[in-house]
């Protein structure tokens, strides 16, 4: 039936004057300077980041698709896919920590006349372009898939109290959400650091509908 599928497509176009990004200097500062690490660009003195908006524009275009299905009275599922180009004016590589592309899928089973219910997603999140060190050079992450389950259980007949359970990264996927860095000590040389994403868990909860 139509009434039981509904899509939307949306497109944006965004343009940002005066973007704050994160640049690697060379460390004129007082020695001992906070923050200072070694460098290629000048190995006497080092470097040390810092943040910029010296009129740097970003481009942002892009779209998301969006499809819901109501299979039956109690099944039904959504899909949403995202792309996004987000560029520095004049440029043609994607912007840090932004993912072209996403896409996510939702199922849920949700009958009217049993006291419980559930339901999976699965998100997907491709790859991520990160600014290091400049030693380092753009590193990449991302790319990674990802499923939840959750079950949800009414102890009353007026479903004001609920239990659910849910579990997290069901596959126990191991991914990297963000990539940071790190110092060495003392010489303060600058090193990937990794910032791993949660593994498998599980969480219990109560709710009560006032």
């Amino acid at each position: 039936h139509a009434d039981r599928f509904r899509w939307e497509l949306t497109a944006f176009h965004r343009k940002i004057d005066d973007i704050i990004q994160i640049i690697t200097l060379v460390d004129n500062r007082v020695p001992g300077s906070p923050g200072n690490y070694g460098c290629t660009d000048d190995l006497v003195l080092g470097c040390y980041d810092t943040f910029d908006n010296a009129g740097t524009q970003v481009k942002t275009t892009g779209g998301e698709f969006t499809a819901s299905m109501q299979f039956t009275d109690a099944l039904s599922g959504t899909f949403d896919w995202t792309h996004t180009a987000s560029e520095l004016e004049g440029g043609n590589s994607q912007l840090a920590n932004i993912p072209k592309d996403t896409a996510k899928l939702l199922v849920d089973w949700a009958p009217s006349d049993m006291p419980f219910g559930g339901g999976v997603s699965a998100t997907w999140v491709g790859e991520v372009t990160a600014n290091a060190p400049s030693s380092l050079g753009p590193q990449s992450y991302g790319d990674y898939f990802l499923v939840d389950l959750n079950a949800r259980w009414f102890l009353d007949r007026d479903r004001k109290h609920r239990l659910g359970l849910r579990v997290e990264n069901l596959l126990d996927e191991a991914y990297v959400s963000s990539l940071g860095r790190g110092f060495v000590d003392v010489v303060g040389t600058p090193y990937l650091a990794n910032n791993q994403g949660r593994g498998q868990s599980f969480h219990i909860n109560y709710t009560y509908d006032f």
